[in-house]
């Protein structure tokens, strides 16, 4: 997690941060943005989109979870092509039986 970082859990999107970040680890990362200073990353070779997705309702029952504009995104980083997407959220949809 990193914490302090000027322009708070915004400081990972400064200019070539990612980049070097995702570099000295040599993998994908995966990024959550935890409150508006804090973000947590997680190795895309360690970690899945379910563990972090886990991770992150298991968080909501904190009392210290912040609600902010990014609870619950999930972002991508992608280290070849030095792109940064968010994950789309699954879509909730109904199943009807014919019977």
């Amino acid at each position: 997690m990193l914490d302090g970082l000027p322009g708070g859990a915004a400081g990972m999107l400064y200019n070539n941060t990612l980049d070097e970040f995702a570099e000295g680890v040599n993998t994908d990362l995966y990024l959550l943005p935890t409150t508006n200073g804090q973000t947590r990353i997680y190795a895309a070779d360690q970690y899945t989109l379910v563990d972090i997705k886990m991770g992150l309702e298991r968080q909501k029952h904190f009392k210290d979870f912040e609600n902010h504009a990014l609870s619950g995104a999930v972002l991508h980083y992608k280290q070849k092509c030095k792109s940064l997407v968010v994950v789309p959220q699954p879509r909730k949809c109904s199943v009807v039986r014919r019977g």
